[in-house]
């Protein structure tokens, strides 16, 4: 074994995410990252009949071509006879006469007597996926030999010569490859220890992709052809082409609608997009259409295929492919401007998506790309869409001014999101839908209705993401304990104020005068025993978040402009809710999915859509002694099956449309409250106890009539019903 120690840190893609500390502030990677840390076979070819020989300064070689981006050893079936001098050299080169992009030396009588696999573990390098390298073997002496076989075993490569009589050739009659193994990974080293080495990774990995396009593909034998001077189209092009040609096209105005059905093609512009533009000639189809692996697109402005008829189209539609590279294009005025489906390991990159009816980006049901240094920008919908989609880069990317999402992840698990922008759209960030273990990491998102949202899913990382000046920088929500379950550590902010994420943490107090005086925001995750007080939190949802969270005391903070002021849900019980100012939030106090036996009272909650709101078999709740005014739609809210709990001796006055609302709620209290300026209504809700409430509407002798509505079957119409305050006060309550 010949390995050399060489620690380079990396988190490309594709890793999984797993909950992790949300105290420390740090990652660790047994927490964050699942991975065991070792590369795999990418390439082989293990067959061998015999073995062949340059013999003293000759070289063989065997091209290849990798799946993964990072290429880290190869073992290759070779012999010696005798007992030979000097060292030999094995390297790996882009193409078989160029430099050395890596090597590594040993001593040629250190090779085995008989064939056996021999490992040769150099520095770790990046390749593009798809491109065809070179293992090239330099011999120092005589009896040398590498294992080998005809009959073409390998597709993706052959074998090389190289002597004094023979300058760089490969053998066609026979078509020989030799026997050799390559390894890769997409992670490089299991410590990761700086955000930093991530970065820097991919951005050499950006540069390299740059740097290998700069040289025009086709170099090493393969045809070139030019656009119009050899073929009129660009799709008589591609019909002439055989693998590994380039198509070159001058600058113009093409009309047509091209489908690339031949793998290895290289279509690109003489002298770039502004200077050579795609129309669509049916507007109703892809203008590129590509159905076939190892196909690059580079440097074209593709318009118009708008699918007037309602047909979901795109500009460049890429599906069932791997291996493909879309570089240096606009794609505007298109139904999607990039659509892929079903591909893998490709790379999109330095690519502008503008003035699209739908998105900018779409990629679904594919795995293992990399979306890189790409704009999208006043898409009609979303800038960049992974649909049903896993383990993709995205990293260094624009995406503003988009009507809907700037990036969104559906159903999408396993992404890495680095070093994005995210400006004046609805939402910059939103994870949907069962998104898990995905890595957010310094993304910017500012100046958005909505900043980060993560909506119905899990076991997500968050680290040094910037939301700036967004309506509502942040949001978690769903339904479930596991839509909570996150890592997300101080690093990131909101308005420049840290986000404090707490799992499991019991008999604590946070307050304006410790650590947690600059919170921006604040999430209780089953934690028990804590007391919130005397902090201000605004423009996220909710400001106070408890999920499964027990035995704790919220008090004395205040609440505005949120989505929501206060939040309780999922279990979160016996908890005392008091002296809060709630104020101009779209729900003020929101207790939701079985949280039961709370206390909320001497809180005043004003100009929020809704004041007071209990959903989904909250029950025995307690609401008492607060203030509920000017609120745009119900002062008061019980809602689907929250059963048993007592409202009495709040203050509800002008609030827009209802003091109090009951829906599918039984076996409520409502008693000794005051009701000015306000009615209230219930739906479906049964053997509710009105007693002794002010009504300032009322001044008749006898029970005040309360009205509403039932529906005793779903196919029925409503027929109304009523209920009654049988002793209703004659003076308001003094509350």
């Amino acid at each position: 074994m010949y390995r050399k120690v060489f620690v380079f840190m990396l988190i490309v893609f594709f890793i999984g995410v797993c909950i992790g500390s949300t105290t420390s502030g740090k990652i660790d990677i047994g927490d964050v990252v699942s991975l065991d840390g070792d590369d795999r076979i990418d390439q082989q070819q293990t067959d061998s009949n015999g073995g062949d020989g340059m013999g003293a300064d000759g070289k063989m070689a065997q091209s290849f071509t990798p799946s993964l981006p990072i290429l880290t050893r190869v073992e290759l079936l070779m012999r010696r006879i005798g007992n030979p001098s000097g060292d030999v050299k094995v390297s790996i080169r882009s193409s078989v006469d160029g430099r050395d992009l890596t090597s590594i030396s040993i001593p040629a009588v250190d090779l085995p007597t008989s064939y056996n696999w021999v490992e040769f573990d150099f520095h770790d390098i990046l390749v593009i996926p798809g491109r065809q390298y070179y293992i090239v073997f330099h011999q120092c002496c005589d009896y040398l030999f590498w294992g080998c076989i005809h009959k073409d075993r390998y597709p993706g490569g052959e074998a090389w010569y190289y002597g004094e009589s023979v300058q760089w050739n490969w053998e066609p009659a026979y078509k020989w490859d030799f026997a050799f193994k390559t390894y890769g990974r997409y992670i490089i080293d299991s410590k990761y220890s700086s955000i930093g080495g991530v970065i820097s990774t991919l951005q050499e990995y950006s540069q390299k992709f740059y740097a290998d396009n700069m040289v025009v593909a086709g170099s090493d034998g393969d045809t070139i052809v030019y656009v119009p001077d050899d073929y009129p189209s660009i799709q008589e092009a591609i019909n002439h082409a055989n693998t590994g040609d380039t198509i070159i096209v001058r600058d113009g105005i093409y009309t047509e609608n091209i489908k690339v059905n031949k793998s290895g093609l290289t279509i690109k512009s003489e002298n770039g997009p502004n200077l050579t533009i795609v129309k669509a000639a049916d507007s109703d189809n892809h203008i590129f259409d590509v159905a076939a692996d190892n196909v690059s697109i580079i440097s074209f402005t593709i318009e118009g295929a708008t699918g007037e008829n309602g047909i979901w189209i795109a500009g460049l539609y890429i599906h069932d492919s791997y291996h493909c590279s879309v570089y240096n294009n606009i794609f505007q005025n298109d139904w999607y401007g990039v659509r892929l489906s079903h591909v893998s390991n490709s790379i999109l990159i330095d690519n502008i998506a503008n003035n699209n009816k739908n998105v900018g980006f779409i990629i679904s049901y594919s795995h293992n790309n990399i979306i890189m240094d790409n704009q999208a920008y006043r898409n009609m919908s979303t800038g960049i869409l992974l649909g049903s989609s896993s383990y993709n880069v995205l990293f260094n990317n624009t995406a503003n001014n988009n009507r809907d999402f700037g990036i969104r992840l559906y159903t999408s698990s396993g992404n890495f999101l680095s070093n994005n922008t995210a400006s004046n759209n609805k939402i910059g960030i939103y994870l949907d839908y069962s998104s898990k273990n995905n890595i957010l990491i310094n993304n910017t998102v500012d100046d958005n209705n909505g900043g980060i949202y993560l909506h119905m899913s899990s076991k997500n990382t968050l680290r040094n993401n910037r939301m700036v000046n967004n309506k509502c920088n942040f949001k978690v929500d769903g339904n479930f304990l596991s839509d909570f379950h996150h890592d997300i550590d101080v690093s990131n902010t909101v308005d420049g104020k840290p986000i404090y994420y707490l799992t499991k943490v019991r008999d604590f107090e946070i307050n304006d005068t410790n650590m947690f005086r600059d919170a921006g925001f604040l999430a209780l995750i089953s934690c028990d025993n804590i007391t919130v007080r005397n902090l201000n939190l605004h423009n996220n949802s909710p400001g106070i978040l408890l999920v499964n969270t027990t035995n704790s005391k919220i008090f004395n903070n205040t609440l505005n402009d949120n989505g929501i002021g206060i939040s309780l849900g999922s279990s979160s019980s016996n908890n005392l809710i008091f002296h809060n100012i709630v104020y101009n939030n779209g729900r003020g106090i929101y207790v939701w999915f079985y949280s039961d036996d709370n206390i909320i009272t001497g809180n005043k909650i004003y100009n929020n859509i809704n004041g007071i709101w209990i959903f989904y078999y909250s029950k025995n709740n307690f609401i008492n002694n607060n203030v509920v005014h000017n609120n745009s739609e119900s002062g008061i809210r019980l809602d689907s099956s929250s059963n048993g709990n007592i409202v009495m001796l709040n203050d509800i006055y002008n609030n827009k449309w209802l003091g109090m609302c009951l829906a599918e709620s039984c076996n409520n209290k409502i008693c000794c409250n005051n009701f000015i300026k306000n009615d209230v209504y219930f739906s479906n809700s049964f053997f509710n106890h009105w007693k002794n409430n002010y009504w300032d509407d009322w001044n008749s002798i006898g029970p005040k009539i309360i009205h509403g509505e039932v529906e005793w079957m779903w196919w029925m119409n409503e027929w109304r019903w009523f209920n009654f305050d049988w002793h209703p006060a004659r003076e308001p309550y003094d509350i």
